[in-house]
């Protein structure tokens, strides 16, 4: 509310304090993917949290200093001394989590079992030898083959798989079966325009 000290002079005091107000009792939990075994912020250790043997876990983080001596400082890709935008190795989320506790008190902050170390880009192709039975997917989880939609599910079919050599009949009758219905098609087309 604007209040008139003297002639010609309004002083206006705007409070414009940025906060984070939730209701009584309410944490986020952030989930967040960061490099593995990363050392903590200052340096002196490795972080806690980026172990693999703690992925998975969920923390109760009350400060930014605690969340980077648990995690780490988020780690921003950089080529040519410019960080690049969007990349896949990027640490969004402990970012926004950094963020987030900058304005708030308390947040569960839980590391994925992902070390986006293993997907930085390398110019050498894999070598080695691979090991007998590796899959390069889960070959008990995952179904694959033909299948067809009945409107409200994907049903397995199975597809006519012709063996035979020329001559022998079975080609030829299927043809045959389908010229026939193309025949008969067709005649009842012509006899629906006729009329």
């Amino acid at each position: 509310m604007a209040t008139l000290v003297s002639p010609g002079v309004s002083v206006t005091v705007v409070d414009e304090s940025m906060y984070n107000s939730a209701t009584k009792g309410t944490l986020p939990l952030i989930v967040v993917a960061t490099a593995g075994s990363k050392s903590n912020g200052s340096g002196s250790s490795v972080a806690v949290g980026t172990l693999p043997e703690n992925a998975n876990n969920t923390y109760l983080i009350s400060s930014q200093r605690e969340l980077v001596e648990t995690f780490g400082t988020p780690i921003f890709r950089e080529v040519g001394g410019s960080v690049v935008q969007g990349d896949q190795t990027n640490e969004y989320g402990l970012m926004a989590a950094y963020q987030f506790l900058g304005i708030s008190g308390n947040a569960y902050i839980q590391r994925a079992e992902i070390d986006l170390d293993q997907m930085i880009p390398s110019y050498d192709e894999p070598r080695g030898i691979i090991s007998d039975g590796a899959y390069w997917l889960d070959a008990t989880e995952s179904v694959y083959g033909l299948f067809e939609y009945d409107g409200s599910d994907w049903q397995a079919v199975s597809p006519m798989v012709l063996v035979s050599e020329p001559g022998m009949g079975i080609v030829e009758a299927l043809l045959i079966r389908k010229i026939i219905l193309v025949k008969q098609v067709t005649s009842q087309l012509s006899y629906i325009l006729k009329k």
